[in-house]
């Protein structure tokens, strides 16, 4: 059986501008591009074989796939036409002023990101020429539905981000009464979510509760010996150096995150007596530097870390995450200085678990 190319031309861009116009404009898809891509593959495959059993037999693989194909290219063809039009002319936020090129893709602002990681300098210049209110794109850092004041509109596919400097805007984003919610972007932990990326205000309520407890006067000042003995480590590399230059940045860098290697973790990363960088900060320092150039391309970044292969440092990083707390948790010895760490896990013994996550590392990180 032979299909007329214009068959599938036609299907392919109907099918492709009704799934954007019915679908994809609603919901965080940008963070489940790993399952639309496997949802496309197996689509594929499925009609691939179907066709098999309605081609002839002598052009059976060769026509089916090539079908499947030119079907699968004009569906998306679709998708990205109705995507366009819609964030050119109908998307709530067309109002706004900003690069055209902006309003049509991600890629604008991250190209603009990507030239020295100075993002905020090229946002500056931006609002020189649009004003106080710029649409950039997106970045899933908030979400507001008000139709008052569009921060973020709730329709996730088009470019929905407005880079503001109102002073008026401060209150409606920050407030206490704010409608404000963190955006898809937030779920890139996912399955895990530690309190900064948790995106339901009742849950981070009750969990900034638990952090309250551990920032409490008793407490900080059980972390003041810790705090102090890495202010003397800095001291002492300084009047190691005081005849030569020194790159300040690096040393106040390896300090904060001693501190926070003896708050978190209950142990040093020994980075200012060994003067050389820890694992756990050169997977950090590596990790936002990508996330300086992939932050508005939140589907790549989902997609990445979720790949296998792809994603073996990440992987790996949260191993040995997870190995440290598992450690901490097995110490007794009571001669061990007090930390973060321990009055959150002491905290979680008493609280409701239906509360705060299952795991104690989460609250930690």
């Amino acid at each position: 059986m032979s299909y007329s190319p214009d068959i599938f031309c036609i299907l392919g861009i109907i099918s492709g501008v009704s799934l954007h116009t019915l679908l994809y404009r609603y919901g965080d898809w940008d963070t489940k591009s790993p399952t639309l891509v496997l949802a496309y593959l197996l689509a594929m495959l499925t009609g691939t074989i179907g066709l098999q059993y309605s081609s002839s037999v002598q052009n059976l693989w060769r026509g089916s796939l090539a079908d499947i194909w030119r079907l699968f290219a004009y569906h998306l063809m679709g998708v990205y036409m109705s995507m366009l039009i819609y964030r050119a002319f109908f998307h709530r936020l067309v109002r706004f002023p900003g690069p055209i090129l902006a309003c049509l893709s991600n890629f604008y602002i991250t190209r603009l990101a990507a030239k020295k990681l100075l993002l905020h300098e090229e946002i500056h210049d931006l609002h020189a020429q649009f004003g106080d209110y710029v649409r950039l794109g997106k970045t899933f850092l908030f979400e507001y539905p008000s139709a008052q004041l569009i921060l973020h509109a709730s329709l996730p596919i088009g470019p929905r981000e407005l880079s503001i400097t109102d002073p008026a805007a401060v209150t409606a984003i920050y407030g206490t009464r704010s409608e404000t919610t963190k955006g898809p972007w937030y779920t890139l932990l996912d399955p895990r979510t530690p309190m900064s990326f948790t995106r339901d205000k009742i849950e981070h309520a009750a969990r900034r509760k638990i952090w309250d407890q551990s920032f409490n006067t008793k407490s900080l000042d059980a972390y003041e010996p810790l705090v102090t003995k890495c202010a003397q480590q800095l001291i002492d590399v300084i009047d190691q150096r005081l005849d030569k230059s020194i790159e300040m940045s690096t040393w106040v860098r390896y300090y904060a995150f001693e501190v926070m290697a003896n708050l978190a973790f209950g142990k040093p990363f020994s980075m200012l007596t060994e003067q050389t960088e820890s694992y756990f900060l050169k997977v950090m320092r590596e990790d936002m530097k990508l996330v300086g150039y992939l932050r508005h391309l939140p589907w790549l970044s989902t997609l990445l870390m979720r790949t296998p292969v792809v994603n073996q440092n990440n992987k790996r990083f949260w191993r040995w995450i997870e190995g440290q707390f598992s450690e901490r948790i097995e110490v007794k010895d009571p001669s061990i200085p007090i930390s973060l760490d321990l009055y959150l896990m002491r905290i979680c013994r008493v609280q409701d678990r239906n509360m705060i996550p299952s795991s104690c590392m989460e609250m930690v990180i």
